[in-house]
């Protein structure tokens, strides 16, 4: 009997194929949309983070001048895209983190017409052109997926994005603050290409916490001229966001520039109003290889010159060696003498070796004088060996200090007759037994003035033998160390009369009082007269406030750094927005202690935070607030920053009121102004840090 046929293999076999295709154009699919699309998304993520770490060099560089320490700062170049079973992944993503321009001489920053206030400094600073090189520091991603990623750089205390088309601002700017200068050279050359997470050491060169005031030359512009990736306009635009231009209440006068043979960069210069007094700092950070320290360039006067001392006393005479960023230098042989002639005294040690700190101490004893009621005595100090009679106090490596010697026996003076009025001399009294001064071998030798113990000390001065109604004047060779209450005075019933001294930063200061024919010279070392110091980073941020709000920048993140050697405590924080339309801060979400889940969030050494539980009207005067003790709920403790450190201050978020229906909308806070008011106690004085930030 014969077999009918039977096809039904072949539908199976059909089947078997159709199915099969299917796999693989969906393997297809996934390999050609799915993990593209999931590998770029890998890349735009490590691309927040690399920048975070940008922030964190940037941060590193412009801390330098302040603390004086180098560090080490991580870079993650490169990340991993998620591990497939079947499809393919590309080469992981990287980086190349590199320096830029710190081996062209043209890549430099020049200070122009600056000639320092101190006589012994401007000696060095003469008001002449002071040029150093410099360079910038650039990261540029090489991603497989990411279209044209920006290139992240680092430049003049900024941080920026460079697009193909565009470049944006990252951060804020350290080099100009009102009248505070503050220049950071780059030298090194540094060039790495990874996928992996680098460690980049940044060396200190030159650093301190020096700083030199200055002024113009009759005539001109203080003038700050250096090479920037960035031109002119942009320059412009960031310094007038951060207020520092003269129709702002700052000091910037104009901001020009003209194009520079490397490509990259531009000349940019700013101008500074006249008749002003700057203070400048700078330092010199090294990078990767091909960098080097800083040779002394000049010396200058510390404590003693100007001095008024007893014939056959002594006196300590202490003077610095800097280097061309006018930071100290150790280990330089300095020679001194004593100019030639009759009772002119000696020097103890002629020939000195500098410290840690850059410094000298020469001692110099005084011989008995006759014939004169005080003799003015010059000691001259070389970096060029010893001092001969061709020796030019006016040189840069020269300093010559004058000590008074006073004839205190009168010995060859014609005392008698006159109108019954003795002849008497004048003394500082010893200041020690304050909280902040201490003299520990009394006043003739150093007074230290730790700030951070008291701001305001006072000093008195006496008279022997005791001179009643006596008028009494005071003095000081440099005004931007300490100030003084008053100038005048008349001396009590014990011959006695007083100021006050009020620090105003770091450095040593010739206290002078004198009355009759006579006078003396307190030297203080004012140490620790330092701050909170906001680093101009403020960034508007979105936080978590769904839905509401979504994908609106209305947060705001910024630090603060504590530069005082002991812990800082925040007692309050004041916010008060420039723009008066914004009323409210709400981060509209519900009791969760994250920085971007309460409307104000302090990440330090002891962190905590408020939660209004609603939000918080802000009043015209501004919003103040206990942080960890004000709100519906908190951290039930105010924050703590030990010394050194930096800590992150959040607000989430802005909402502001429009139109005559005063709808309420969260607030896009990008360019917006914050004046902050920072209330905190330090070694158990209380203090207040005020600034504008633009976010």
């Amino acid at each position: 009997m014969p077999f009918r046929d039977d096809d039904r293999a072949q539908a199976i076999q059909i089947g078997a194929v159709l199915l099969f295709a299917v796999l693989v154009i969906a393997f297809s699919l996934f390999q050609a949309f799915v993990v593209p699309n999931q590998n770029q998304q890998v890349e735009a993520n490590h691309l927040q983070t690399v920048a975070g770490d940008m922030q964190d060099l940037r941060n590193g560089i412009i801390s330098i001048p302040r603390t004086g320490e180098g560090r080490s700062v991580g870079i993650a170049l490169g990340t991993s895209y998620p591990a497939r079973l079947v499809a393919l992944n590309p080469p992981p993503p990287g980086g190349r983190l590199h320096t830029v321009g710190t081996n062209d001489d043209t890549i430099n920053v020049t200070v122009a017409n600056a000639r320092a206030t101190d006589e012994e400094t401007d000696d060095f600073w003469t008001g002449t052109n002071q040029t150093r090189n410099s360079g910038a520091i650039a990261y540029t991603p090489d991603y497989s997926e990411f279209i044209d990623p920006p290139t992240i750089g680092y430049d003049t205390t900024a941080l920026f994005r460079q697009f193909d088309d565009a470049s944006l601002w990252s951060s804020g700017q350290t080099l100009v603050d009102g009248r505070e200068i503050t220049l950071v050279a780059i030298e090194g050359s540094y060039d790495r290409r990874s996928s992996q997470s680098i460690s980049l050491d940044l060396e200190a060169l030159s650093a301190s916490q020096t700083d030199v005031a200055v002024t113009n030359e009759t005539g001109e512009n203080v003038t700050i001229e250096f090479a920037s990736m960035r031109n002119a306009s942009d320059w412009r635009s960031l310094l007038r966001d951060s207020g520092q231009f003269t129709d702002q209440s700052g000091y910037v006068v104009s901001v020009d520039g003209t194009s520079l043979p490397e490509e990259s960069f531009d000349l940019v210069s700013i101008a500074f109003e006249q008749s002003e007094t700057y203070t400048l700092r700078m330092a010199k950070v090294g990078v990767g290889t091909n960098t080097e320290s800083e040779s002394a360039r000049y010396i200058t006067d510390v404590a003693g010159d100007g001095a008024s001392i007893e014939e056959e006393s002594g006196r300590s005479l202490i003077v610095e060696t800097r280097d061309q960023f006018n930071n100290p230098v150790s280990g330089v042989e300095l020679s001194a003498s004593v100019e030639a002639g009759p009772e002119n005294g000696s020097l103890v040690n002629s020939t000195v070796v500098t410290g840690a700190d850059g410094r000298a101490e020469f001692e110099y004893l005084a011989d008995d004088i006759t014939g004169q009621a005080s003799r003015t005595v010059r000691i001259n100090v070389s970096l060029d060996g010893q001092p001969t009679s061709a020796f030019d106090p006016q040189g840069s490596e020269n300093v010559s200090m004058a000590v008074t010697v006073q004839n205190t026996d009168r010995s060859g003076l014609d005392t008698g007759g006159g109108n019954g009025t003795g002849a008497y001399t004048v003394e500082w009294l010893d200041p020690s037994g304050q909280a902040a001064i201490d003299c520990p071998s009394g006043p003739e030798e150093v007074c230290t003035f730790d700030a951070s113990q008291s701001l305001r000390e006072t000093l008195t001065m006496g008279t022997s033998s005791i001179a009643q109604e006596a008028t009494v004047e005071y003095a000081l060779n440099d005004t931007s160390i300490v100030s003084l209450s008053r100038t005048t005075g008349t001396t009590d019933a014990n011959g006695e009369n007083s100021t006050e001294v009020v620090a105003l930063d770091d450095g040593f200061v010739n206290v002078y009082t004198s009355s009759g024919s006579s006078g003396d010279t307190l030297v203080l070392e004012v140490i620790n007269a330092v701050s909170l110091i906001y680093n101009n980073d403020a960034l508007a941020q979105d936080g978590q406030d769904d839905p509401q709000g979504k994908d609106t920048a209305g947060g705001v993140e910024f630090s603060v750094t504590n530069e005082y050697s002991s812990d800082v405590t925040i007692d309050s924080i004041t916010v008060d927005p420039v723009n008066d339309d914004i009323v409210e801060l709400s981060d509209e979400l519900f009791n969760q202690p994250d920085p971007d889940n309460v409307e104000i969030y302090v990440d330090a050494d002891i962190s905590a935070f408020t939660d209004y539980g609603g939000g918080a009207t802000i009043p015209a005067s501004g919003l103040t607030t206990t942080v960890g003790e004000d709100g519906l709920y908190n951290s039930g403790n105010k924050p703590v920053i030990n010394a050194g450190n930096s800590a992150t201050i959040s607000f989430y978020e802005f909402y502001s009121t429009t139109g005559s229906s005063g709808n309420r909308k969260n607030h896009d806070m990008n360019g917006e102004e914050l004046n902050i008011t920072i209330t905190y106690t330090v070694n158990g004085m209380q203090a207040t840090e005020e600034f504008t930030l633009t976010a």
